[in-house]
């Protein structure tokens, strides 16, 4: 895992599988307002028959899909640049004071 981590991290693998993630749930969301909409204006009067849950339907696999999406992005992004330790923090402090210095 750790080996994984390193290439995810320097070759910027892991941003661009979290900006993914994320660009897929937004698609997930505009592919649905489109078809809610055209759905909704081509049968504006009636609807036909058997597609009385078809806002349900639609409405609740496009949130589980989304929510599922960017639950992932969070745990990678979580996983790969997540929280550094206090020490860490402290330690590029300091670095970044010794480089103003100089």
């Amino acid at each position: 895992m750790r080996i994984i981590k390193e290439i995810l991290l320097t070759e910027y693998i892991g941003t661009i599988l979290v900006a993914v993630l994320i660009a897929d749930a937004f698609t997930t969301f505009v592919v649905t307002l489109d078809q809610q909409l055209t759905f909704h204006f081509r049968f504006a009067g009636s609807q036909p028959f058997g597609h009385e849950l078809s806002l349900t339907y639609s409405l609740f696999s496009a949130i589980v899909r989304i929510s599922f999406y960017l639950g992932c992005a969070y745990f990678l992004w979580l996983g790969f640049y997540g929280i550094k330790p206090a020490a860490d923090e402290d330690r590029l402090q300091m670095e970044k004071e010794n480089t103003a210095a100089k």
